[in-house]
């Protein structure tokens, strides 16, 4: 029914141009008949996209069929409500580029193959939705360039058409990107965790695709990237369980987001440095403070990760993570607070089950 109506519609575009050939002598009616094709073209587009999506959805569904793992099951139910989730266009253009970080690391477990390939046309499918919504995912300033720039391998890695997204940063403004409160230097001086991992995760995208594709179209900032590693090495972990929950809880979102950055989200392995070996550490000793004080299944999930990296996937510790999340996923297959819903920020509803899904996954 899709393709026919598509068909209908190729039809009515084609006998509108020819009309409007006719029409050259009344400006107002070609005008008219301009967005009448204009509008039917973008049609066109959202029913391929819907269609695309709804062929995916199918294949998930059905694959929950076959004989898998509750690891897998839990994985495919979490995405398949992320997919209905982002139908949306308001949640889509909120979360498009987490959405996308998402679905790469899922592409990284090459021990889940159906999982991968599905992750891999699900990034294709929303990077070409975006190049008709870039106006209204992001704003033309430095903070959502940053936001731009996390994408930017992604075009490379999974061999995207450029032209549309070149063209679009070339609109952003030129020079520093200075959309942070403080330096570095200072956030690390003031130990202020939020902007230090705001600052990593930026350059992070910058490291990774200068490492990776050099040789791309985009006129990057500096890497500061290896420098800014340097400098928090050595930076104590003041806060603990006995702090103000929000210090404490800043902090722990820092330092797995640290262990994300150095492996590129899965891109690569763990050194075993003083960096690391400090991280690792903490991760462990403060893990179960986290799931049964401070109660935050978010973070939980990253500590989870984050050990994963370390190689510890048959361990205890990482083994009691994943069952208890997949005692806690909804009918639906999300996670979280079942009071945030319409209306509620997307990223808050969204992040849960992308931290778990992601986690229980990565198998290294």
């Amino acid at each position: 029914m899709i393709k026919n109506y598509k068909s209908i519609i190729s039809i009515i575009l084609v006998i509108l141009t020819l009309i409007s050939c006719k029409q050259k002598s009344d400006p107002q009616k070609v005008k008219d008949l301009r967005n009448k094709v204009s509008t039917l073209q973008k049609e066109i587009i959202k029913l391929k996209l819907d269609h695309k999506r709804n062929e995916i959805l199918h294949e998930i569904e059905m694959r929950l069929y076959n004989p898998i793992s509750k690891e897998r099951i839990a994985i495919l139910k979490g995405l398949g409500w992320c997919v209905r989730f982002i139908a949306d266009n308001d949640h889509f253009d909120f979360i498009f580029t987490d959405y996308l970080e998402m679905l790469h690391e899922l592409t990284l477990n090459d021990k889940a193959p159906f999982i991968q390939k599905t992750a891999v046309k699900l990034v294709k499918l929303a990077m070409e939705r975006a190049t008709s919504r870039f106006d209204k995912i992001f704003l033309k300033d430095h903070e959502d360039k940053w936001d731009f720039i996390s994408i930017i391998p992604y075009l490379y890695k999974y061999k995207i058409d450029k032209a549309p997204y070149i063209k679009f940063y070339e609109s952003f403004p030129k020079g520093h990107l200075a959309d942070h409160k403080l330096t570095f230097n200072e956030a690390v001086k003031a130990r202020n965790y939020v902007i230090l991992g705001d600052y990593l995760i930026d350059i992070q995208y910058v490291q990774f695709a200068k490492t990776f594709f050099p040789d791309m179209a985009f006129d990057l900032p500096t890497n500061h990237f290896p420098e800014y590693i340097k400098k928090i090495t050595s930076l104590p972990y003041v806060h603990t369980i006995k702090s103000n929950e929000d210090d404490y809880s800043n902090q722990n979102y820092f330092l797995t987001h640290v262990v994300l950055v150095l492996t590129h989200f899965g891109e690569k392995k763990l050194k075993n440095g003083p960096l690391e070996t400090r991280l690792l550490k903490y991760l462990k000793d403060n893990i179960l403070a986290v799931r049964d004080i401070v109660k935050d299944m978010d973070l939980y999930a990253e500590f989870i990760h984050c050990l994963k990296f370390y190689g510890l996937h048959d361990s205890p510790l990482v083994q009691e993570g994943v069952q208890y999340f997949i005692s806690r996923q909804k009918e639906n297959g999300k996670w979280g607070d079942e009071s945030k819903e319409e209306g509620d920020d997307p990223y808050e509803i969204f992040h849960p089950t992308w931290t778990i899904i992601t986690a229980i996954n990565y198998e290294g």
